[in-house]
């Protein structure tokens, strides 16, 4: 009998999962930052690489990187790239939302974050 309800149970949980996740990212929630959004989105050519960084900010993600941003003032723009003491406020956030005091939303060329991408940047921002 145990074995009945155990099969039972096991094909009604089977019927109620999805065949898959349109929006996995949000589903698994934020992951490397660094290597998902920091690398391909703004440590590109002709933005913030390693050979050439716009506005001396390489983004390139390695084991520098922090100690690149953290509390670490930007050029161009009043404030700190990751202000350790209020990330909301950092640089390397607020120029990626849509109204900003820089003038410039990042990153300037391509797609802008998601919603979702802003709130794992923030969370990556809060965790440095």
């Amino acid at each position: 009998m145990l074995a009945v309800v155990g099969i039972a149970v096991l094909t009604v949980g089977a019927a109620a999962c999805p065949g898959s996740l349109e929006n996995k990212d949000q589903f698994l929630g934020c992951q490397d930052v660094p290597s998902t959004i920091l690398g391909p989105r703004c440590a590109t050519s002709n933005c913030h690489d390693a050979d050439q960084p716009a506005a001396e900010l390489d983004l390139t993600a390695d084991s520098g990187l922090a100690a690149r941003m953290v509390d670490v003032d930007g050029t161009g723009c009043t404030g700190k790239i990751v202000d350790s003491a209020a990330p909301e406020e950092s640089l390397l956030y607020t120029k990626c939302l849509s109204t900003n005091d820089c003038n410039s939303i990042m990153p300037v060329t391509g797609e802008k974050l998601t919603d979702a991408e802003l709130e794992c940047l923030l969370e990556y921002i809060s965790e440095l």
